[in-house]
C-alpha cells in the first residue's frame, strides 16, 4: 500500500475487581464413610484483607460452609470435607460468595460429579518387624474411623506379636500395606499367603525398608510395579523430590499452599542402597534427593492397571517427618497416608 498503516490499541487496562475458584483438587472417585477432602484455590484481584466464604453443596444441598479471610497473596487455599453416606453418582458444587464490586460472578461456581463406590474398610498392616513405621502410619490410618486397622507383625518366622489366626487376618483384608515386608523373618507359608490375595486383586502399598529380604522381594516380581537389585548393604539419606508434572497428584495434595515445598522441607530419612526400576505401567510421584540434589532412583511410585493397583515407597524412618510437620501444625503425613489408603481403595476392578 502507499499510504502508511497505523494500529491502535483499544479497551481498559484496569484490571477489574473479582473472586473465582481457579482450580480444585480431589479424588474421582471416592468412598462411602470416609472423608474425602478437597483443596480450593481461590484467585482474587482488589479484595484483599476482606472476608469471604466457600460452600459445598451435594445434589444442591448444603453441606459444608467454611468462613476465609483473603491474604495478600492473589491465590488463597482451602480445604471443604465431605463424606458421602450413599454410593452412586453425585454432583458437586463448589460456590465462592459473591463480592460487592465484582464484574464477573460466573466463575464464582464449578460443578462436578464424583463416582462413590461401597468401603470396604479391612486394613491389613504386616510388618516383617517391628519398626516405629509401623504405629505411626497405623494412627494415621485410625484417624478415620471408618477403616479397622489391624496389624500383623512379625517377631520371628513362626511368631507374630499379639497374633493367632493370620489366614483369617489376611482373608479379611481389603487393602494392604507392608512395611519392611517380605523380611528374612517371613516363611514361605505367609509369603504365598500374601502373593495369592494380593494376584487375586488385594491393592497394596508396600515400604522398602532396612529388614526388606532382597531375595524374598524379588520372588514377588510379577505384582511389584519395579524390578529391584542390589548396589550395597548400605543405606543413605535421602528426601523428596516431586516430580514437576505431579503437583496436583492427589495422593500428595495437602493443605499446604504450595504442595511441592511442603515435600522438599521434609527432613532426610533412610533409604536402602538398592537400584529400583519402575516397570513399564508405573507412575513416578518423587524422586529422591540426596544433599539437594536429585537422583535418577524413584521414592513413591504407583499403579493403576487393570486389576494390578499398588504403590511403593523406597524409605523409611519416615516418622520422623510426622514429627517435624506435627510442630508447625501440618498434617501432610497423615494426609499422605490417608490418600494413599483411599487411592487403593477405589479400584474399579474391585467394585465389580
Amino acid at each position: 500500500l502507499s499510504y502508511p498503516f497505523f494500529t491502535i490499541g483499544l479497551g481498559d487496562t484496569t484490571k477489574k475487581k473479582d473472586i473465582s475458584i481457579l482450580n480444585i483438587i480431589y479424588n474421582k472417585t471416592i468412598l462411602t464413610g470416609s472423608n474425602a477432602d478437597f483443596l480450593v484455590s481461590l484467585e482474587q484481584i482488589g479484595f484483599k484483607g476482606e472476608s469471604t466464604s466457600l460452600s459445598l453443596y451435594e445434589d444442591n444441598q448444603l453441606i459444608e460452609e467454611k468462613s476465609l479471610s483473603l491474604d495478600e497473596n492473589s491465590t488463597n487455599t482451602s480445604i471443604l470435607t465431605y463424606v458421602p453416606r450413599k454410593s452412586g453418582d453425585r454432583k458437586i458444587t463448589i460456590k465462592v460468595k459473591e463480592m460487592s464490586g465484582e464484574t464477573n460472578i460466573l466463575n464464582n461456581t464449578k460443578t462436578f460429579y464424583l463416582k462413590v463406590l461401597e468401603n470396604r474398610n479391612n486394613v491389613l498392616i504386616i510388618a516383617g518387624a517391628p519398626h516405629p513405621d509401623v504405629s505411626f502410619i497405623k494412627n494415621s490410618l485410625q484417624i478415620d474411623t471408618s477403616l479397622k486397622v489391624k496389624d500383623l507383625i512379625q517377631l520371628s518366622s513362626e511368631k507374630y506379636l499379639g497374633v493367632t489366626n493370620i489366614q483369617s487376618l489376611i482373608d479379611s483384608a481389603n487393602t494392604l500395606f507392608l512395611v519392611g515386608f517380605p523380611s528374612s523373618n517371613t516363611s514361605n507359608n505367609l509369603l504365598e499367603k500374601v502373593r495369592s490375595i494380593i494376584k487375586k486383586g488385594t491393592p497394596f502399598f508396600i515400604i522398602i525398608n532396612s529388614y526388606t529380604d532382597l531375595t524374598k522381594l524379588k520372588s514377588m516380581d510379577e505384582n511389584l510395579h519395579f524390578s529391584v537389585s542390589r548396589i550395597s548393604n548400605g543405606t543413605m539419606m535421602i528426601q523428596p523430590s516431586i516430580v514437576p508434572n505431579q503437583n496436583r497428584n492427589p495422593i500428595i495434595s495437602n493443605s499446604d499452599i504450595q504442595t511441592e515445598n511442603s515435600w522438599d522441607n521434609l527432613p532426610p530419612v533412610s533409604s536402602v542402597n538398592w537400584e529400583i526400576k519402575p516397570k513399564a505401567e508405573s507412575e513416578t510421584i518423587a524422586n529422591q534427593k540426596i544433599n539437594n540434589t536429585v537422583i535418577n532412583i524413584p521414592l513413591l511410585l504407583t499403579r493403576d492397571l487393570g486389576t494390578k493397583k499398588s504403590a511403593s515407597l523406597h524409605a523409611f524412618d519416615i516418622w520422623k517427618w510426622k514429627l517435624q510437620k506435627a510442630k508447625s501444625g501440618s498434617t501432610l503425613f497423615d494426609r499422605f497416608i490417608l490418600n494413599i489408603q483411599r487411592w487403593l481403595s477405589v479400584s474399579e476392578t474391585r467394585k465389580q
